[in-house]
């Protein structure tokens, strides 16, 4: 029996009513990351099981309609074993998903009151003033060095030039921090924009000189798009600096890992950098979709070829794993819902595929683990991993 055929089967268990309790989870995963899009249903989505299914019935009815004649010719088994299943699951998927999403943790109703993660960070400005960004309104204006500060109704601060800055000035430094269940975008005072995830701090000079920019990344990940500047027609290179690396930009788009004090992942999505190594100063330019990965006490670059998107969907709202192992699913939890996680030293190998939003609650997303069987309990706000 093939996949697809197992689920299907799954699908009919359900009707019959011989389903399982695990089975019902692992037929609500596979449908929720065989997917186009991302499936996400949360509370006001249906006020019904009913209202449910009218939904996906008419989601599903729109993808055959969408499928073209010639895709029908070329693969029709593989087209229509995809539309077969889908109409054998619309006949239970609304309870499924009903049941997955509000029924599966019912004895332990504390999963549901861990949220997931949103915008929040401390800005703290040069005179070591802290504020709280996620408690400030939109288009609430600080000053600072003759910067004008905005917080804008997308949640984002600005820089902008208020009154010119004194020629010879010494730098004036901001640092902005993510908490564990944060995020924060900044819009420095060149244009460049910086994407802030969870558990992250940067620092960056309020004004870049004539000359020269530069920013840090003191701990945690951050997506950046790097605008273009022009001085006597020569670009101001842009760097980016961690604590093994750095990286020298003309204008571009990349995300740079550094969760780890001992190694610096950078994903290129656009143009181009160079990678340096900060103990050797060896360096290495990367292209489009390739990774670098510097570690500490480590004179080598290690550069390969990537799928970017599962590095970077995190700026998107999306958990993205592709082969990811529990280490790493456990880390992006952690840090995306603020939990702690407790995982023995010795447990087997799991993998896990696909794709969902980072809106999702961590009761939801937790089905992730469940429908690989891994087991866990959750106490507080710790999440304990059993052994085999």
């Amino acid at each position: 029996m093939n996949k697809d055929q197992y689920y299907v089967e799954l699908a009919s268990k359900w009707l019959k009513g011989t389903i399982t309790e695990e089975e019902k989870v692992i037929l609500s995963a596979w449908y929720q990351q065989e997917q186009d899009e991302e499936v996400h249903i949360p509370k006001e989505f249906a006020i019904s099981e009913e209202e449910l299914e009218k939904r996906m019935f008419l989601t599903i009815k729109k993808r055959i309609d969408e499928v073209e004649e010639e895709d029908l010719k070329r693969y029709p088994f593989f087209t229509w074993r995809k539309i077969a299943a889908s109409i054998a699951l619309i006949c239970c998927l609304s309870g499924l998903l009903w049941y997955s999403v509000n029924k599966t943790f019912t004895k332990e109703d504390h999963y549901a009151s861990i949220l997931p993660g949103g915008n929040k960070a401390i800005l703290q400005l040069s005179n070591g003033q802290q504020l709280n960004l996620d408690s400030i309104k939109a288009g609430s204006v600080v000053l600072d060095g003759g910067l004008q500060i905005t917080k804008t109704t997308e949640g984002e601060i600005v820089y902008s030039l208020q009154n010119q800055v004194a020629e010879g000035q010494a730098p004036i430094f901001n640092t902005i921090s993510t908490p564990k269940g944060g995020e924060f975008q900044v819009v420095l005072s060149d244009g460049s924009k910086i994407w802030l995830n969870a558990a992250t701090t940067i620092q960056y000079p309020i004004t870049f000189a004539e000359d020269y920019r530069e920013v840090n990344v003191i701990h945690g990940e951050a997506y950046f798009e790097i605008n273009k500047a022009i001085k006597n027609n020569k670009p101001i290179p842009f760097y980016v600096k961690s604590s093994t690396q750095q990286i020298a930009v003309l204008g571009t788009k990349f995300n740079v890992n550094a969760y780890s004090s001992n190694v610096t992942q950078t994903t290129l999505i656009e143009g181009s950098v160079e990678i340096r190594n900060t103990q050797t100063l060896g360096s290495r330019l990367l292209i489009p979709g390739e990774q670098s990965l510097v570690q500490k006490g480590s004179d080598i670059i290690d550069v390969k070829a990537v799928s970017a998107d599962q590095y970077t969907a995190w700026k998107d709202g999306l958990f993205y794993f592709e082969s990811a192992d529990l280490n790493e699913v456990l880390a992006q939890f952690s840090r995306w819902y603020d939990i702690e996680v407790e995982i023995p030293t010795q447990i087997k190998k799991y993998e896990f595929m696909g794709k969902f939003p980072r809106s999702t609650s961590l009761k939801t997303a937790l089905l992730v683990l469940k429908s690989s069987g891994v087991a866990f309990e959750l106490e507080n706000r710790k999440l304990i991993i059993k052994t085999d």
